[in-house]
């Protein structure tokens, strides 16, 4: 995106989706003098986007199974208290 100000000074922004079922995104912008983002930093944003999916996919998953093995210990305890 690339927005203009007052002044005719020009902003480029790129927003790199966060996992392709979009559970974020990365913003990384410049203002000031024009710029051309160059094909390793895209590259680079790129890449630390996917790893910040994986991250957050393990994050997610990490509390899912927490969730689930609590759930199942107070189950264990009440049906140890029903014996």
């Amino acid at each position: 995106m690339i927005d203009i100000d007052e002044q005719g000074h020009y902003r480029y922004t790129d927003f790199n989706p966060v996992a392709k079922k979009k559970i974020g995104a990365i913003c990384c912008s410049h203002s000031g003098k024009t710029r051309h983002w160059s094909d390793s930093e895209v590259d680079l944003l790129e890449r630390v986007a996917d790893k910040l999916a994986i991250a957050l996919t393990q994050a997610e998953l990490y509390a899912q199974t927490r969730s689930i093995a609590e759930s199942e210990a107070q189950k264990a305890k009440l049906m140890r208290l029903m014996l």
